[in-house]
């Protein structure tokens, strides 16, 4: 019997998965939008402040077990970290990924702007946010 060479199919990766940065992108966008800092997510989930970074970077792969855990965390079902993904194309575009991330990045600019405003402030800005997207509706 002889032995085939099979080559590794791993290698180190140069950069991210797209679908690893979209899920840390959701990750991160609901996490911004519950008020949980990145320490108090982390120390619920039982991992470093840097590892729950990485996470949300796409640096890091999340594993099944700990999505499960994140998505109970943050409320939310798993799928949750999937929506904007296409069934079945290929890996997201790099365009794609920029767009992705400058809505996710305006939407959390937003909330924690909204956040910061008194409540009186707040009804102002709902109102006037209801009359413009009736004029386009």
């Amino acid at each position: 019997m002889t032995d085939k060479f099979i080559p590794s199919t791993s290698s180190p990766d140069t950069e991210p998965h797209p679908v690893d940065v979209h899920v840390g992108q959701r990750v991160r966008l609901r996490r911004k939008a519950l008020g949980v800092s990145q320490q108090g997510l982390a120390a619920r989930l039982g991992v470093s402040f840097q590892q729950l970074q990485k996470y949300e970077r796409g640096v890091n792969r999340i594993s099944a077990s700990k999505l499960y855990e994140i998505s109970k965390a943050l409320g939310v079902p798993i799928d949750y970290c999937f929506e904007g993904l296409t069934r079945g194309s290929a890996p997201l575009t790099t365009a794609s990924d920029m767009e992705t991330n400058t809505v996710l990045t305006e939407e959390a600019q937003l909330l924690d702007h909204f956040r910061g405003l008194k409540a009186e402030e707040r009804k102002f800005v709902m109102n006037a946010v209801r009359r413009i997207s009736r004029r386009k509706g």
